[in-house]
C-alpha cells in the first residue's frame, strides 16, 4: 500500500513538471509574439544616388557677342527612363537592383549637368534649359542611351552613352548629330561603386559635349 502510494505521488510530480514545462513553453511563445506584434516591422533600405557635374571645368570668361544656346528636356531610350539602377550580366538583358535607385530618371538629372558644364566653358552667352522665354541661336536635343553597369565577360564597368543633336534656334534645321559614350571601370562589384564610375562616365561625357559645341559657337 505504501508502495502503490509512492508511486501515485511520482505520477503526479512528474505530470506536474510537465504541464509546468508546458505553461511555460506557451508564456514564452505569447511573449515573443506579443513583441513581434509591438515592434515595427522591419522593411529592406532603399538608399538612393544622384548624378551631378563632378569634375566641371572652371568657369571661363565669356566673350562678347556669343550665342545663345536652349536646352530641350533630354529624352531617354525605351529602359532607361526610370529611377531603377541598370545591370547586365549578358548582353541585351536589363536588370536593375532591388533596393539602391536614382533619385531621379537620370535623364532628367542631365539638364542642371549640361547647364553648368555649358555655362563655365564660357561658348555661350546663355545656356537655359525649359522653361525659358525668348528665342535662341542654338537648340540642344540630348537623349540618354544607355546607363548600365556591366558584368560581362569578367568586366566591371559602367557605360554611359548619349545622342546630342544640335538644331538652328531661327531655321530649325539640323546642323548636327553626334553619339557620346564613355566606359569607366568600377572598382567593386557593388551598386555604390557601379554610381562612383557612373559619375565619372557624366564628367567625361559633358565635357566631350561641350568641346563639341564650343566648335559651333565659334563660327
Amino acid at each position: 500500500m505504501a508502495k502503490h502510494q509512492s508511486r501515485n505521488a511520482r505520477d503526479i510530480s512528474k505530470r506536474c513538471i510537465v504541464n509546468f514545462r508546458t505553461i511555460l513553453s506557451l508564456g514564452l511563445l505569447l511573449s515573443l509574439a506579443g513583441c513581434s506584434l509591438l515592434s515595427p516591422v522591419k522593411t529592406p533600405p532603399n538608399n538612393q544616388y544622384t548624378l551631378s557635374a563632378a569634375g566641371a571645368t572652371r568657369t571661363q570668361p565669356v566673350r562678347e557677342n556669343r550665342p545663345t544656346l536652349l536646352i530641350a528636356t533630354p529624352a531617354a531610350s525605351p529602359g532607361y527612363d526610370t529611377t531603377n539602377m541598370i545591370y547586365l550580366e549578358r548582353p541585351f538583358q536589363l536588370n536593375h537592383y532591388a533596393n539602391h535607385h536614382w533619385v531621379s530618371p537620370p535623364a532628367e538629372m542631365l539638364t542642371p549637368i549640361l547647364e553648368q558644364k555649358l555655362r563655365n566653358s564660357g561658348c555661350f552667352r546663355a545656356a537655359l534649359g525649359l522653361p525659358s522665354s525668348g528665342t535662341a541661336d542654338y537648340i540642344l536635343n540630348t537623349e540618354l542611351l544607355a546607363l548600365q553597369q556591366e558584368f560581362i565577360g569578367g568586366r566591371n564597368q559602367v557605360r554611359l552613352a548619349l545622342l546630342a543633336t544640335l538644331i538652328n534656334g531661327a531655321s530649325q534645321q539640323i546642323l548636327a548629330q553626334r553619339r557620346f559614350e564613355a566606359v569607366v571601370p568600377a572598382y567593386q562589384v557593388n551598386p555604390y561603386s557601379g554610381v562612383v564610375a557612373a559619375n565619372e562616365a557624366m564628367a567625361i561625357v559633358t565635357q566631350k559635349l561641350a568641346t563639341f559645341l564650343c566648335r559651333y559657337a565659334d563660327e
